[in-house]
């Protein structure tokens, strides 16, 4: 049974803010940043331009929501907000910051159409990347900051900064995504994404 798009698209969402959530600090489970983006690209080249959007912002809102509850906290004692009122402000200020990772979505979802595995992977990482670096943020925080903890994935950072660390971490999850897609569609998988993926994740520990 094939689900609708609406419902693949809310799947995708909560996968993919989830990963991310878990990925970073307190919890830490870096592993799901190879994988993060991986629910949000596998549907993305099957929806259309407003349902690739509301994906984006529902994924980057969630996100928002799982990695900041602390402003909750804050708000209520800091500076004395009721709890539904600081509930409220994490809400906006989930909403607001969401709607840039609406704007990657559509990024991607237009630049990547028609293009070959290579080309989608690397559009991805750097839509993603260009998402994170250019967009407002209150609190800034990157994909790639799950691997402070692992020097092997950071050491590159010195060299590529946090941009060079999500790059690689999201190319992973394009690659993945378009291995998922590719088999769906045809059985067949074409190679040249996860090719570039490996020589990316290579090149970043060598």
């Amino acid at each position: 049974m094939t689900l609708p798009q609406t419902a693949r698209l809310t799947i995708a969402a909560v996968l993919s803010a989830a990963s991310c959530t878990l990925a970073l600090p307190d919890v830490g489970w870096w592993p799901l940043a190879f994988v993060a983006w991986t629910p949000l690209l596998r549907v993305l080249p099957e929806a259309s331009f407003r349902g690739a959007f509301l994906a984006g912002w529902g994924t980057g809102a969630l996100a928002h929501l799982g990695i900041f509850p602390w402003i909750v906290h804050t708000a209520t004692t800091m500076s004395d907000f009721s709890t539904p009122a600081a509930v409220a402000v994490l809400v906006v200020f989930a909403l607001a910051h969401g709607l840039s990772w609406g704007v990657v979505a559509l990024g991607i979802r237009w630049l990547a159409e028609g293009r070959g595995a290579a080309a989608r992977v690397a559009i991805a990482a750097a839509t993603v990347v260009a998402g994170e670096h250019l967009a407002p943020h209150l609190f800034p925080w990157h994909l790639g900051s799950a691997f402070w903890r692992t020097p092997l994935l950071m050491q590159g950072a010195d060299v590529a900064g946090m941009a060079g660390a999500t790059f690689v971490a999201v190319a992973c999850a394009a690659a993945l995504a378009g291995v998922l897609g590719d088999r769906a569609a045809t059985g067949r998988v074409r190679a040249g994404g996860p090719v570039l993926a490996a020589i990316l994740l290579a090149v970043w520990v060598g």
